[in-house]
């Protein structure tokens, strides 16, 4: 019975520390701003596609936010949006 009991308690400590560490390791949104200068619409979405840093943005993470915090953005540069990403505008309304 000693031996059961053992084995139980591996067992539950095996798994609080992989949901522990699924927890530190798993994929938690990331917050992209977008100044139009150092960090472009266009490397935006490429940071949060691929969830690495990218031209002046930070890396993404899971599922992104960009956010769009100069007055006038260019999104004439060509980028597929290939992940889930939400974009804030912030009344931004001088989209080039």
């Amino acid at each position: 019975m000693a031996n059961n009991r053992s084995t139980n308690h591996c067992i539950k400590q095996t798994a609080l520390v992989t949901a522990l560490l699924l927890e530190l390791t798993g994929l938690q949104a990331a917050t992209i701003n977008v100044d139009g200068t150092t960090c472009t619409f266009a490397d935006a979405v490429v940071a949060a596609n691929n969830n690495v840093a990218t031209g002046g943005c930070s890396a993404g993470s899971g599922d992104n936010t960009i956010e769009l915090t100069s007055p006038v953005i260019n999104v004439s540069a060509q980028a597929t949006i290939k992940s889930n990403i939400t974009i804030n505008g912030n009344g931004n309304n001088g989209f080039e």
